[in-house]
């Protein structure tokens, strides 16, 4: 067998028989003159290629390279004129994708921009832990010269200087060899089209060092095999062929366990569309990312995603840290499951990406506890768009694997200023209320005193002097509403009129804003001016401006003008002396009119000094819920598990109505078990039951709840991850409903015992 007999039975190869059959006959007719080559010329290479944990992220480091190859080819093809600063802005001039992004193509567009750009192809190897995936480009292509120190090269410096490029800070598409039994790669040169340089990639098994070698074909020399172009290769410069692939975790044809599902979330909105033909499931669509489908695009066979409430993208100045781009969507509720799967990971729909590509995803919990957006949390996609970070912000937020941000300042400040953007926003404070009252059922005013009473003299037994028993509502203040649950919020803010030319500016508060040293906050704005007076992503184009008077505050950014409403961004400096005072000031410059204004003093004051645990626990109005199916929306709201065997009960704080929800399972097993029965027995004992069983965990939840409360840990500062942090909480309240479930239980039967005695 000869090398063009072999690189096209590869090209047509699709099971690892085939593949080892076809090796062992060309090591066997071409014995004394093939070897095999480290890849990266390091024999210790495993490591660095074993770094990343997902099979399928690493096939869009593979997409991301094509994808580069692919613009690499039109700057040549253009001589790099005009010289383009990011792969973006390649993007818009050499592909004529427009500055808004790929949802503003149509879907035949980007279908026929997809295809001249990459192709890849699913097939079905031996199974599906055993997939054959190909990447091919139509891209510049490799001389068999180049191969070795590019493509097969190990953190290379082949991109850093090339800024028109993506490729840069992560580790690149070799990690794809650790998930890959064998992996073809083959790559012609549009310089020099007639031949074609190729390899075969595999693990070698250890010899003298620990855990075996990545190393490739080569001649004898060292030097790449080559031969003329075969049919195989069609139109493409590049292609990479992996058998044996490892995709068990993504064995669905579409959604969130499956390659397409990860291809649109991992490459959040790539600089330029690809294709995925998947031969497995019979299918081929346009990959053109989850922020494309979430801003309105819709190819064919898709359903266009339905949303509640959007926040367009807007910047705001993290100061030598560069700045960070916020946007977020709000799906409609989803019938089965939560609806934010359908473009991220559920329980990570923070993405953080740069050149559309995702660097890292966070955890749910900053939206459900430290947002406070509990019901909304599966419903959300939150994009923080990390391209106008420093390099220094970059370096010391992102790994290499793009599987996950490093923690410490960086991160803490964009966490801070992701929860400022979402606390700020009043209508994501009305949809969260309404999600949370879909779920809230009736309940008797006098069950619920009589519960608050068993519940303060248990808690005396456990050593807290329980106060205010009564727990009365605090009153609602001016310009806000009591609702049934003893919930406060804001009045609707009344719609604004557009006026051309505008009449008002105005900043809404009242009369003094106050700031600690270091704290930063959002402003509201309101403006019978058009959105078109307002770029919140070109400062300069903007017609309104932001005045500070005084060193202590500084003006760091606004969100989009929408509807006549807007959010600017100041912040105090860590080192403004309490007592410091000054004034706020926004002027609209009108067109062909005088400019109008509106202003607003401010003081710097001290920080509130932390709480002091404390015995004392003042309780808090309490609302207490059963959910009793998994298929509900409250279930889903509550990002529960499907299996009712995981979940007993959860809570969170609401501080603005001095409110601790508490919501319990009824199908969770032990529960159900000892309540069906009671029920077999008699109403009344079910009854009981469910009374002393919630009046034992209200009790056991505060508790818990005044112990987190004395001693919170933030996010940055955890020993354990967001995902192992629930499993740790999920376990505890499990754990403590079975108790209060043993504890209701006989407390019932004791008396339902002394009663049939004194009978």
């Amino acid at each position: 067998m000869d090398e063009a007999k072999l690189l096209a039975s590869l090209l047509a190869a699709d099971t690892l028989a085939e593949v080892r059959a076809l090796l062992d006959e060309f090591a066997t007719s071409q014995a004394g003159w093939i070897a095999w080559r480290p890849v990266g010329d390091r024999r210790n290479n495993s490591g660095t290629i074993q770094a990343a944990g997902d099979p399928a992220r690493s096939l869009m480091e593979r997409v991301t390279n094509g994808i580069d190859a692919v613009i690499e080819r039109a700057h040549l093809e253009h001589h790099g004129i005009p010289e383009c600063s990011s792969p973006r802005e390649a993007a818009e001039t050499w592909f004529g994708v427009p500055a808004a992004g790929l949802h503003k193509l149509t879907a035949s567009q980007r279908r026929k921009l997809a295809q001249g750009t990459l192709w890849l192809t699913l097939s079905p190897g031996d199974g599906k832990a055993k997939r054959t995936v190909t990447i091919a480009d139509k891209g510049t292509g490799l001389t068999s010269e180049q191969m070795p120190h590019t493509i097969l090269s190990l953190n290379a410096e082949n991109k850093i200087d090339k800024f028109y490029l993506a490729g840069a800070f992560g580790q690149g598409g070799s990690a794809t060899f650790a998930s890959s039994d064998y992996t073809l790669i083959a790559s012609r040169s549009v310089k020099s089209p007639d031949t074609i340089g190729f390899t075969i990639v595999k693990l070698e098994p250890p010899q003298g060092i620990k855990l075996g070698s990545y190393v490739y074909l080569v001649r004898e020399q060292g030097l790449l095999t080559t031969t003329d172009i075969p049919e195989g290769m069609g139109d493409f410069s590049t292609v990479v062929k992996h058998f044996g692939y490892d995709l068990d975790d993504y064995p669905s044809p579409l959604g969130p366990n499956s390659l397409y599902g990860r291809a649109q979330s991992t490459l959040f909105e790539p600089v330029l569309p690809f294709w995925l033909d998947n031969k497995v499931h019979g299918w081929a669509r346009t990959i053109k990312g989850s922020r494309t489908a979430l801003n309105g695009a819709k190819d064919e066979d898709e359903t266009e995603s339905k949303l509640s409430w959007s926040n367009p993208l807007f910047f705001a100045d993290l100061g030598e840290w560069g700045r960070i781009g916020i946007e977020y969507w709000v799906l409609e509720p989803g019938e089965k499951s939560a609806p934010n799967k359908a473009f991220v990971s559920g329980t990570r729909p923070i993405v953080l990406t740069i050149n559309g590509q995702t660097h890292a995803e966070w955890h749910a919990s900053i939206l459900r506890k430290d947002a406070g957006l509990m019901h909304l949390s599966s419903r959300m996609v939150v994009h923080l768009d990390c391209n106008l970070l420093s390099f220094d912000a970059k370096r010391v937020l992102f790994v290499s694997n793009r599987e996950e941000s490093r923690k410490g300042l960086v991160q803490n400040m964009i966490v801070a200023e992701l929860l400022g953007a979402l606390k700020s926003d009043e209508k994501l404070a009305e949809m969260e209320e309404q999600a949370r009252m879909a779920g809230t059922k009736e309940r008797d005013e006098s069950a619920e005193k009589e519960i608050r009473k068993e519940v303060a003299k248990m808690l005396r037994v456990f050593g807290f002097a329980a106060a205010d028993e009564a727990g009365a509502a605090k009153t609602a203040e001016k310009g806000e509403k009591a609702t049934g649950s003893n919930k406060k919020t804001r009045a609707k803010p009344e719609p604004i009129q557009i006026n051309e030319p505008p009449s008002f500016v105005e900043i809404v508060g009242d009369g003094l804003l106050t700031f600690y040293p270091g704290q930063r906050r959002y402003v509201r704005i309101r403006t019978d001016a058009h959105s078109k007076y307002h770029d919140s992503s070109a400062p300069l184009k903007s017609r309104f401006s932001f005045l500070v008077g005084g060193n202590e505050v500084q003006f760091k950014g606004t969100t989009e003008l929408r509807d006549g409403h807007m959010r600017a961004i100041f912040a105090a400096s860590s080192e403004s002396a309490p007592g410091a005072k000054g004034g706020i000031t926004v002027e609209l410059r009108r067109l062909n009119d005088t400019t109008i204004s509106a202003s607003i003093p401010f003081e710097v004051v001290e920080a509130p000094p932390a709480k002091a645990g404390t015995a004392k626990l003042n309780l808090p109005n309490i609302d207490i819920q059963a959910v009793t199916d998994p298929a509900s929306q409250e279930w889903i709201s509550l990002s529960w598990p499907e299996d009712p065997a995981e979940v007993a009960a959860d809570y969170w704080y609401e501080a603005s109505s001095d409110t601790l929800h508490v919501r319990y399972s009824t199908v969770f097993p032990r529960y159900k078990s000892a309540r069906d029965a009671l029920h077999s027995k008699d109403a009344v004992s079910e009854a009981s039951f469910e009374k002393r069983f919630e009046i034992w965990l209200i009790t056991n939840v505060l508790i818990h709840w005044q112990d987190t409360k004395d001693d919170p840990t933030p996010l940055g500062e955890a020993s354990l991850e967001p995902d192992q942090l629930d499993d740790f909480r999920r376990d505890e309240m499990r754990r403590t409903a079975k108790a209060c479930v043993i504890y209701a239980q006989r407390e019932v039967t004791s008396a339902s015992l002394q009663s049939s005695e004194e009978t």
